[in-house]
């Protein structure tokens, strides 16, 4: 996962390689001065968790894989770039890898698709950072996974990703309109 602070600070968040299954590594790139540096860990191991920069200036991560066993995360983590702090968020009500992130121009953030224990391809959710609760919405109407979820400036959402298998969708660009919860 690799999140844009506010301040222009690119940070990549957990993932794997051939030494280690998943990891905790937070690591910070200043492309002003073309220099990497570590943070502090992430609370728990994790790859293909899905995040977004919040209207508040933190970075806000979901979700994930722990390296083992075919179990899924749920949980949730902001993290403080000025302070080099994460704190525990509400989890998401589905456990899952591969998702994507965007912050909408209400405020929220939406969570979609993903890889799970069970059907959660099309899952579409909304977590308030100012509430610190989730809302389920309207779900996607294919399911992706290994997906990104990107904010337009008319408001809306638009998912690209892998189509669920046999779908025949793929190259499919899904278009979610926050304040009808409904998609195209």
């Amino acid at each position: 996962l690799a999140v844009r602070g506010s301040d222009g600070t690119i940070y990549v968040i957990g993932g794997n390689s051939s030494a280690y299954d998943s990891s905790t590594f937070v690591q910070a790139y200043d492309p002003a001065s073309d220099t990497w540096s570590f943070k502090t860990s992430y609370p728990v191991r994790t790859e293909g968790a899905a995040g977004a920069l919040g209207t508040d200036g933190k970075i806000y991560v979901f979700g994930g894989y722990p390296g083992c066993c075919g179990s899924y995360l749920s949980s949730g983590f902001s993290y403080e770039p000025a302070s080099d702090t994460w704190t525990p968020i509400a989890p998401m009500p589905t456990p899952r890898e591969a998702a994507a992130a965007a912050l909408a121009a209400n405020g929220k953030i939406y969570v979609a698709g993903g890889n799970g224990s069970g059907p959660v391809e099309q899952t579409m959710e909304a977590y308030d950072p100012a509430t610190n609760t989730w809302e389920t919405d309207a779900p996607m109407p294919i399911g992706m996974t290994n997906m990104s979820l990107v904010a337009a400036p008319n408001g809306d959402l638009y998912a690209f990703g892998d189509p669920e298998p046999f779908t025949g969708s793929a190259g499919t660009v899904l278009q979610y309109t926050p304040a009808t919860n409904s998609w195209a």
